[in-house]
């Protein structure tokens, strides 16, 4: 039975390359990464900052956009559970 070898690991860089696509797709590895921490330390802060918890609490529900998308997706019902989450009636949330 053969034998599976790694790769010939770090020669140059962080790892072997030869083409320019490789460093481009560095650069756009390494871009998409700086903006994902940069959203997520954003959100956190939101967070934080409103000492809400985001796994049981809407953490972006006093925004304008989000009352305008419950007050024309959501059914009576959710409205009704939305504004419960949030410790107010429908009316107080701006959801009707």
């Amino acid at each position: 039975m053969g034998s599976i070898t790694p790769p010939g690991y770090p020669t140059l860089f962080l790892f072997e390359v030869g083409q320019w696509w490789d460093y481009a797709m560095l650069v756009v590895s390494g871009a998409s990464l700086l903006v994902n921490v940069v959203v997520f330390g954003a959100h956190l802060r939101r967070v934080v900052a409103l000492g809400r918890n985001p796994l049981r609490q809407e953490v972006y529900s006093d925004t304008p956009t989000y009352a305008q998308w419950v007050r024309e997706m959501a059914s009576p019902q959710d409205k009704g559970r939305i504004a419960a989450r949030l410790g107010r009636t429908p009316a107080e949330a701006g959801y009707l």
